[in-house]
């Protein structure tokens, strides 16, 4: 006795479910975890790269202030300010010529009195009581910096240093104004997230700047706990990287706040998208393995019930091996035994019917055409009905009328090229209404072409083709032209868009699919391009030609003495 077998439909769908449900979760997992720990790694490693470059910007910034004031002590610790004031000016004046972010240089003597300044800024003449020359004189070894000031809508720093002059016979103090508002700018211009800010505070976390004072409180409060380096706290809901550093040679300090969420949100978002294309990808390949498993079990259905018709006729059947396999090869194989005695009587009938094999074939690929487009056409009409824009739906029901009128024919196969036209511009129409005219198209057709059939539905598919996979993403007003001519009797029609393009590996598998009937890429083309060369022979032809990001052109060729024929 035979062991009972599974069908074909229920093996394959069981085997193939399982290794695919499993492969899809255990890539789920790795690419999630892969992409956490790398976004992780690499944003850590981001902040702290961007952070140090801040830090060193500030740190130019500063060492550069500092340069100058080193660069006027030397000057005048030999030199008799009040006996050369003009050439004290005008060196002064090389400073500024040299370093554009200086607004004023001045000198005050150790009463606060103004000594010498450049012939630009006009700084005040008495400084006795201001803070920049009350704490040069309180910290004269270093030098100070003042917190920022606006003047005409622009950021500026003052820096004050005790200094001797006149061979040491007097002291004073220099006074530098930077510009800070460059430094002000980067700090905006840094890519820190939303609501990422930068602070510069003093030794007693005092803010001295702030791009973001909103948090100022919380801001320091943070500061306190982390003195220097790194550190993530959450403020007001927000999840920061904070960054801290001591500007060298200054009791400054730079809190660098990067706020982490828009990285968690990404990490949030690429796990939910791609579990949710994994869950319809898993139920996509399902459908798609119920489908390929019933097509292949039931052809062998209908087979083994065709065959067993040959099991009636009462012929002797020679000994044959008996096959092995799931049910429905085991019962083929009980039929085939009866169809071999059949085989030379089929073999004189198969040449009588060759010639209708061809029109059931053409007629076959033609039913291949997808008929989607209804659907989807009748509920873009819905809902223009339901938005109120009557027209628009009217002149869709309008052009669909006309559009499958012609698709019909009257059950003819071979229709005028001006009905094809005429067929091709109701598509292009609709689609247009539907897609609310993110694209144009024109026609430009020799008059001649008119005079001559083709197959129908030959431009459609194309068109469909250019709209989905050439234009339907594109940004931009696509354009789709078709063009036809007729050269050394050939009538030649050209559909051309001006979208992405397609690799020419692609247009080497559609060419390549053209001539292997298991190869299914380019699934329109392909139809078109074998119901031309049933109907018109070796003649007629279709060309791709294509340009990423230029376009697409798709060439039909077809024989002039072909498409003079015409259905009765």
């Amino acid at each position: 006795m035979r062991k009972k077998s599974h069908s074909i439909r229920t093996t394959l769908f069981i085997t193939t479910t399982a290794f695919f449900g499993l492969f899809v979760l255990l890539t789920a997992v790795s690419v999630i975890s892969l992409y956490v720990f790398s976004v992780g790694e690499i944003l850590n490693e981001q902040i702290s790269e961007s952070s140090k470059q801040v830090i060193n910007n500030y740190e130019t910034y500063f060492n550069n202030a500092i340069l100058v004031s080193d660069s006027i002590q030397n000057k005048v610790n030999n030199y008799d300010i009040r006996q050369n004031k003009v050439a004290f000016a005008d060196y002064l004046d090389d400073i500024m010529s040299l370093r554009t972010e200086i607004n004023t240089l001045a000198f005050y003597d150790g009463d606060g009195k103004l000594i010498a300044n450049d012939n630009k800024s006009n700084p005040i003449e008495d400084a006795l009581l201001e803070d920049f020359f009350i704490k040069a004189n309180e910290e004269p070894l270093i030098n100070n910096f003042s917190k920022l000031n606006m003047n005409d809508n622009k950021y500026y720093i003052t820096i004050s240093k005790y200094a001797a002059f006149n061979k040491g016979l007097e002291h004073g103090v220099i006074r530098i104004d930077f510009d800070f508002s460059k430094i002000v700018e980067s700090i905006a211009n840094t890519n820190l997230g939303t609501t990422g800010h930068i602070v510069i505070f003093d030794k007693n976390y005092k803010v001295i700047y702030s791009s973001f004072p909103l948090n100022i409180d919380q801001d320091i409060d943070a500061l306190q706990s982390i003195v220097l380096g790194n550190k993530s706290e959450i403020i007001n809901g927000v999840d920061y990287n904070i960054y801290v550093s001591t500007i060298t040679n200054t009791t400054r300090k730079v809190g660098i706040f990067t706020n982490r969420e828009t990285i968690s949100n990404a990490i949030r978002t690429f796990i939910a998208t791609f579990v949710s294309i994994s869950v319809i990808f898993v139920i996509g390949f399902i459908i798609l393995t119920l489908f390929i498993s019933a097509r292949l079990s039931n052809p062998l259905r209908l087979l083994k019930s065709e065959m067993t018709k040959v099991e009636s006729l009462n012929y002797d059947v020679h000994t044959y091996t008996t096959t092995r396999g799931s049910k429905e090869v085991e019962e083929l194989d009980d039929s085939f035994k009866q169809m071999m005695l059949r085989i030379k009587t089929l073999t004189g009938k198969l040449i009588e019917e060759q010639e209708n094999q061809k029109k059931s074939e053409l007629k076959a690929l033609q039913n291949q055409i997808n008929p989607h487009f209804l659907y989807n056409t009748l509920d873009s009409i819905i809902y223009m009905i339901d938005s109120g824009k009557s027209e628009v739906a009217e002149k869709m029901i309008t052009a669909l009328s006309k559009f499958f009128r012609i698709s019909i024919s009257r059950g003819k196969t071979i229709i005028p090229f001006r009905d094809e036209f005429e067929h091709a511009k109701n598509y292009l129409l609709i689609q247009k209404l539907r897609f609310e005219d993110k694209f144009e198209y024109s026609f430009t057709i020799d008059e001649r072409i008119y005079d001559y059939y083709t197959i129908k539905l030959i431009l459609q598919p194309i068109i469909e083709n250019a709209i989905a996979h050439g234009l339907k993403e594109y940004q931009g007003v696509g354009k789709i032209e078709i063009i036809g001519t007729i050269e050394n009797n050939l009538i030649h029609i050209a559909i051309k868009d001006n979208g992405y393009g397609m690799l020419q590996s692609k247009i080497d598998q559609i060419y390549e699919s053209f001539k292997d009937p298991s190869i299914h890429e380019g699934v329109g083309i392909k139809n078109i391009y074998e119901r031309l060369k049933i109907y018109y022979g070796e003649e007629a032809n279709v060309v791709i030609e294509s340009t990423l990001d230029v376009g697409t052109t798709i060439h039909i060729y077809i024989p002039t003495e072909g498409a003079k024929r015409h259905e009765p």
